[in-house]
């Protein structure tokens, strides 16, 4: 398990999501990543370095604890529990072929 203080995410929204490498974060696909409740942007995160495919799209990188603390804010548009979080029960984001 990788030590929380190495691993960073950044935003993506949901036209980067369908064409973004994947093998370069710890999310498999779209379909892993944290959705905000509108379906416009994921989270994607990684351990170390900022991976080729977050670098080339000049994202704001955000350590472990700054991201927790803004997910768990009550006021955050991305869901930490319930069904918002449920693949299969929330919408698919837009552009996002299945």
């Amino acid at each position: 398990m990788a030590n929380n203080a190495n691993k960073n995410y950044a935003n993506l929204t949901s036209k980067e999501a369908s064409t973004f490498d994947f093998t370069q974060v710890m999310e498999n696909s779209a379909d892993t990543a944290r959705w905000s409740g509108d379906n416009s942007e994921c989270i994607v995160h990684w351990v170390g370095k900022t991976p080729p495919a977050v670098a080339g799209l000049k994202k704001t990188v955000r350590s472990h604890s700054v991201e927790m603390s803004a997910i768990k804010d009550s006021k955050s548009k991305y869901k930490t529990e319930g069904t918002n979080t449920a693949p299969f029960l929330r919408a698919k984001p837009p552009g996002k072929k299945k």
